[in-house]
Formats: C-alpha cells, sequence, structure tokens
C-alpha cells in the first residue's frame, strides 16, 4: 500500500537526488530514504527488484530508481514536504514582506541560533534579520538532505554580493506539535564557488 507517508519520503528522495551536487551528497540521501521507503510497504522493493532484471549499474540503476519514484509520486499525487513549507514561506515573507505563513509554522517558544550572528534569537529578530542580510547576500540552492515528523535538516549556497566570498548554511529545525520549536544554522565558508559545473548560476537568484 503506498501512504501519504511513503509518498512524502519518496518526493523527498527524488529532490534530494536531483540536487546532489557530487556522489558523496548522492550516497547521503539514498543511505537515508531507501531504509524508511521500506518500511511498511513492498512497493520499493518492486522498483529494486524491475532494476536488477534489467540488470541496470552505475548511473543507469540510479536514473532507473529515481525516474520510478518519481513516477510513482505523480501518479499518486504530490505532497508538501516540511522544507518546501518552509521554503514557501520565507519566500512570501521575503518578496512580499508577508509573514502569515511564517507565523503559522512557528512555535510560540522558538529560538534559534547560528555561529554567524552569535546570539539566541526570537522569530521576530530572525524575521528583522534575515531582510537585513537579503541586503548583502545573495541566497542560492537548497539541498533536503533529511526530515522526519520531528526534524529537517537540509543545506544551501549563500554568496555575498559584493564580493566572491561564498558559504554553505546548514540548517537543522526541530519540531513540536508541527510546528519549527528550535533552530540551529552552521556557515562553512567556501574556498569555491559551487555553481561551477552545474545547471544554476546565480544571476537565477538575484
Amino acid at each position: 500500500m503506498i501512504t501519504s507517508s511513503w509518498l512524502t519520503k519518496a518526493h523527498l528522495l527524488s529532490g534530494c537526488a536531483d540536487g546532489a551536487q557530487n556522489q558523496d551528497q548522492w550516497a547521503i540521501c539514498w543511505t537515508t530514504f531507501t531504509a524508511e521507503l521500506n518500511e511498511g510497504t513492498d512497493v520499493l522493493e518492486s522498483v529494486l527488484w524491475d532494476a536488477e532484471g534489467q540488470k541496470l549499474s552505475g548511473p543507469a540503476w540510479v536514473g532507473f530508481v529515481v525516474s520510478e519514484v518519481k513516477t510513482r509520486v505523480s501518479a499518486e499525487g504530490m505532497y508538501m514536504t516540511k522544507m518546501e513549507e518552509h521554503s514557501n514561506a520565507w519566500e512570501l515573507a521575503l518578496k512580499e514582506k508577508d509573514f502569515s505563513l511564517v507565523d503559522k509554522l512557528y512555535h510560540p517558544n522558538y529560538r534559534g541560533t547560528d555561529n554567524l550572528f552569535g546570539v539566541e534569537m526570537n522569530l521576530e529578530n530572525d524575521k528583522s534579520t534575515l531582510l537585513d542580510y537579503i541586503t548583502m547576500v545573495l541566497i542560492g540552492p537548497s539541498l533536503n538532505i533529511y526530515e522526519n515528523e520531528e526534524q529537517l535538516y537540509y543545506e544551501q549556497y549563500h554568496r555575498y554580493k559584493d564580493s566572491d566570498i561564498f558559504m554553505l548554511a546548514k540548517h537543522t529545525f526541530s519540531y513540536e506539535s508541527k510546528n519549527i520549536i528550535s533552530r540551529d544554522i552552521v556557515f562553512e565558508e567556501l574556498n569555491y564557488d559551487p555553481s561551477e559545473g552545474q545547471d544554476w548560476n546565480w544571476e537565477d537568484y538575484e
């Protein structure tokens, strides 16, 4: 039986695989989600048997499995992931100054920390800080690494607008009663441009 939970996890696998920048990131996607997709359903097992029957290996095997997952998700209907929900809410807030969706996502006792600003923040602090931050920094693509009922973890590329300084922001959110109760962001400076050799560029995010 294909459940809504399975569909959500399958959608995560296909999105994670599409966003993977290298083999290590793909391995994280695959290791994380195959175990979860295989719980309570024989659907993934069927996909893997089909791949084996066609004697696929390497990139062809990966492409087939991801394609089949996407097909089954599309056939059964799409479900919004936590990262999609989070991204959509903040996109509306940053573009339109409309925080209605953001406010619905966060727990009243929410607190956030990071290693860039170095202080604990509540939601109102987050709003004003991020509005100031995007005047200086371009926020690039995100890679959803993991999520479940209690946690969301994704990585995101940033670039300063007035210089070639690039960062990887690692976001971890914890949930309580379906609302974000805490978040931690670790910023790591990169010594390369993460858009090089990829199918996206920074102009897409200006």
